[in-house]
This record gives C-alpha cells, structure tokens and sequence, in this order.
C-alpha cells in the first residue's frame, strides 16, 4: 500500500512536470475547454510565489537501489548519483563501506519529499536530508578538501574522533561530514590538525529518525558549556564529570525558570553554598579568615556565583541558541573550590586569581546543561545507604561516594529505579542521594526536621502546606510505617516535587527485584500528592531571580 501511495504520488507529479515543459500546448488545451477562464486563472497563478527549490540528498546501499529510489521519484530534477565510501563508528570501531549518493531537487514539500524517499528507500533509517537557510540550525554538513590527497585515512579519523556521525568521501576526493552545531569548530580544527583543508559547512534540516541517530553519534560534541571565574566555553563534560573533576568543594544544583532568564530560588542557593563552604572550612581548621569572608559568606560569594552563572548561560545560548531542554529550561551545577583543589581548577580553566598576600581566594565554577524531562511513571525509589556523615554541607565529593549505590541502582530487574532513598540503622529514612523526602501519612506531610539538607523545593513546598492548610510533620517517615502511607514525594530542583509510585526495599549489594516492593501508591488526580506536585509547579516563577542577560539573549 506504501508503494502504490508513493507510485500514485510519483506520477501525478510527472505528469504535472510534462506539462509545464509544454506552456503554449497546454494553454490551448485549456483553452478549449474553459475559454475566457484562463485568463483569470492565468494572472493568479502567475501572482503566487513560487515554491521554494530544496536540495536533497540521501545513500543508498547499491547502484540498483539508488536506480529504483530515483524511478519511484518522478518528481526529482537534477538528479545526480555518484559513489562514495562511508566511515561511520559502530560497534566500539570505526566502520566503512562503499553507497551511492543521491542528490536531486524539488519544490515539492519536504515533508512529501521524505514520505515518498522513505517508503521507496531500502534503508529501515535513511539519510535524508535537505538543505536550509537556518543559521541556527541543530545539525549542519560540512565540505573538506584534504590538502595532501589522504581522504579516506582522514574520514576514517574524523569518525574515530565521534565528533561527527559520518565522513563520506566522494571520487573528488572530498569529504562531507554530518554532525550538530556545537562540533563545527573542534570538526574544523580537528581537519585543519589532520592535513584537511578549510571547512564549508552548509545547515541542513532531514527525517527525524536519521537526526537523532546523528545527535547520538557525535558523542564527542560539545553539549554543556563549563565557565570558571569568568572563562566559559562550550565542554562535552557532564555535570556529574564536572563534579568529578572538582572534588572536596561544595556545590549546589539550581535552574532557571523564564526561558533561561532567571534562576529558581536564586538566594537560597547563595545562602546555602557560602553555608557549606563555611562548615567544610570550619572542619578542616577552619582556613584564613581571607577564605572565610570571600567564599563562607553570602555577602562575599554572590558576586562570584553571579558572575559564574551569567558567563555560563551567555556563553549557552551564544553557542547553543534556544535548544533548551525538554522542560524547556536550563540545569545550572556550581561547585566553589579552595585550597589546592581551586588551583588545580583554575589551572584547567586557563585563569589564576590570588589575594594580595598570595593566598588563593578560590574557585567559582558553573556547569550548564538542558533541563532533562521529567521521568515517566511509573516512579520508583529504593531504600539504600546510610545518611551522609555531614548533610549541611553539600560536598562534592558526595558524588563519588554514592557510586557505588548507584550502580547497584541502574542494575534494577524491574527497570529503572529514580531515586535511593537514605535510611538510619532504626529505619528512619531522612533523604534521598539527591532529594528531601516525604511521606503522606493521614493527611499529613512528613519528612525529616533535622540532619538532612534543605533544598530549596522542600522550602517551598513547605509554604505552599502552610498556605493550603495541609498539616506538616517535622519527624523523619519511619519504613516500618510504610504500609499506612497514602503516598510519598522526593524533590530537588530538576524534578521539583514529584510523586513516587512504587517503594523497594533490596537486601544489601543487591539490585531490586519484584519481590522487594514494599509499597504501592495510587498518585492519581484526586490525590494529595499529584495536587501538591501541581501546586508546587505554579510557584516556581514567583521565587525566581533575573541573572541580569543582555536582552538579545534573554528574549
């Protein structure tokens, strides 16, 4: 049935073409039989514009499948076909095998275009693509001539890099890349290093199947941005690298709200850090008085932590444009380093800074990437761990000792676990790894009053209980109780408030399996649970900071 659409498609748009190469014929055969209309019709046929000519190209894997892609395409003009060699990574290695490119044009609508080369296509996920006008496009190609006459050896090593997707190298000895907008200049320095010539990059839009294949790939691209005491620049380093590499500071998650011009909870999230830095420093000795005021003080820190995030987010959307993530929002990591670990990070951002006396005032650093979407439903969290040794202050290397758990987490039989939930030897359980903790329990909130951190969602939600008189307890759930539950919550500042569905409890070293389900909570629209997520939700923009963007990125 896919053919016969594509073959109907095909020749009422050859039909149509042997017409317009026939302009006086065709007048007087219409003419015939409509008279005067004509005409009328004439003038408004020759007042619209006309449709625009896409560019498209796509591989096939052989001569005689290329040869019946473009027979069941009637409607393509300039149609070329020419082999190439492809490079690809698959598999943990770089692959390559001999296509056929096609390139034709059209003025048919893209999206007719892909339906026809789809069903026509011998490939399950076809390239396709055409090219655009679109500056800030996601995806782009680019043109290499190597300057030496080694194309292949130089596609092979651009797909080993994983900055790109594919090198196909065509019988002139170019070669084109296929790759996402943040990889162009480490694509183009990477051509220039390996003996290629200057990159002609070209936008260009295709099948959304081929384009997330492609953003996959590119694994090697720059998809944050990393900034350190002012110095930002696009990083393929994940938050989580981020903290990794900025051990023994304190840290703390935020996100902005407004499309990326204001930050949720802004002074809270000062309040709290220069708070950790100052228990962390007051543990370790207590440090110079210097470091006490700059980095252990609100007063002293928020300077620095404006300056981080602003150079951060600038320096986002300058590079990424508007592809923000699916809550259509930003996720902002900052850590504050002192000691030989701010030297060790200032030596990696390429920037120093000491006081007068020679002593090291620290380090700022904030990493920015996409504001993941909310995990679907069902929610579960596993009881796990013990709580943290310090919870007022938020270590970064935290990070590295919840590793552990963690993999025992992603090794879950009844799929994906989201939270590990932190138990006292007497069951009570005060936080997850990287969330408060909630338990509704006859119409009440309860969650832990005392050693645990208290994020910034906790404090709103706790306001917006106040404010809709829904009883709270500052008493940590107790997991012999669970059973009387009628629902629980975690929060942080990427998930907000959010419902848990089902609650495990593993034996040690073990992953969760069906028979350690504990509980089963109905969070459906009548429930408290769902109604505080909601209400939680509509606040965050109220409790919101503006970081001071110029307004050509902020709008």
């Amino acid at each position: 049935r896919r053919c016969a659409a594509v073959h109907a498609f095909a020749v009422r748009s050859c039909m149509l073409h042997r017409l317009g190469t026939r302009p006086v014929t065709r007048l007087l055969l219409l003419s015939s039989l409509r008279g005067s209309s004509v005409r009328g019709s004439l003038r408004t046929a020759m007042a619209m514009p006309s449709p625009p000519v896409l560019r498209v190209t796509t591989t096939e894997e052989s001569s005689s499948a290329a040869e019946r892609l473009c027979e069941a395409l009637g409607f393509a003009t300039q149609v070329t076909r020419e082999e190439i060699h492809s490079f690809y990574w698959w598999e943990g290695a770089v692959q390559s095998e001999p296509e056929v490119r096609v390139s034709f044009e059209t003025s048919e609508p893209f999206e007719s275009v892909l339906r026809a080369v789809e069903a026509a296509h011998s490939y399950d996920v076809p390239m396709i693509l055409a090219d655009t006008s679109d500056k800030g496009a996601a995806h782009w190609k680019g043109v290499i001539r190597p300057l030496d006459g080694g194309a292949k050896a130089l596609a092979e090593r651009l797909a080993a890099s994983r900055l790109v997707a594919c090198a196909q190298v065509a019988p002139d000895g170019s070669i084109a890349v296929k790759t996402v907008a943040s990889a162009r200049l480490a694509v183009a320095r990477a051509a220039e290093e390996e003996g290629g010539g200057a990159v002609a990059w070209s936008p260009v839009t295709g099948n959304a199947a081929y384009l997330r294949w492609l953003e996959e790939e590119c694994v090697a691209a720059p998809r944050f941005v990393v900034a350190a005491d002012g110095h930002a620049a696009p990083s393929a380093q994940t938050a989580k690298d981020f903290l990794l590499s900025r051990p023994g500071g304190a840290y703390t998650t935020a996100r902005t709200s407004g499309g990326g011009r204001s930050v949720f909870e802004w002074e809270t999230h000062v309040e709290r850090t220069a708070a950790s830095v100052g228990s962390m420093l007051a543990a370790g000795g207590g440090g110079a008085a210097e470091l006490q005021a700059a980095l252990g003080t609100a007063a002293g820190l928020r300077p620095r932590l404006d300056a981080a995030v602003a150079a951060a987010v600038r320096e986002y959307m300058r590079e990424f444009g508007r592809r923000v993530g699916g809550a259509g929002e930003l996720k902002l990591t900052l850590v504050v380093n002192w000691g030989e670990a701010a030297e060790a990070a200032k030596e990696g951002a390429g920037c120093a800074e000491a006081a007068p006396d020679g002593s090291l005032l620290g380090s700022v650093g904030c990493h920015v990437a996409p504001l993941p979407p909310l995990p679907d439903p069902p929610i579960r969290a596993e009881v796990r761990g013990a709580p943290r040794a310090n919870a007022a202050a938020k270590d970064s290397s935290w990070v590295a000792d919840r590793a552990p758990l963690e993999a025992l987490m992603r090794s879950a039989e009844v799929g994906p676990i989201n939270e590990l939930l932190l138990a006292t030897e007497s069951g009570e359980l005060l936080e997850g790894s990287q969330t408060n903790f909630y338990a509704i329990v006859d119409g009440a909130v309860h969650t832990a009053g005392e050693g645990i951190l208290e994020g910034t969602v906790r404090r709103l939600l706790l306001e917006v209980c106040g404010r809709e008189g829904t009883p709270v307890v500052l008493s940590p759930p107790r997991l012999a109780d669970a059973g009387r539950w009628e629902g629980a919550l975690i929060s942080s500042t990427s998930r907000l408030l959010l419902p848990v569905d089902e609650l495990y409890v593993p034996p040690d070293g073990k992953p969760s399996g069906e028979a350690d389900r504990v509980a089963v909570f109905a969070n459906g629209p009548g429930s408290l649970a769902a109604r505080l997520q909601a209400l939680v939700a509509a606040e965050v923009e109220a409790h919101s900071t503006e970081i001071g963007l110029p307004a050509a990125l902020a709008t």
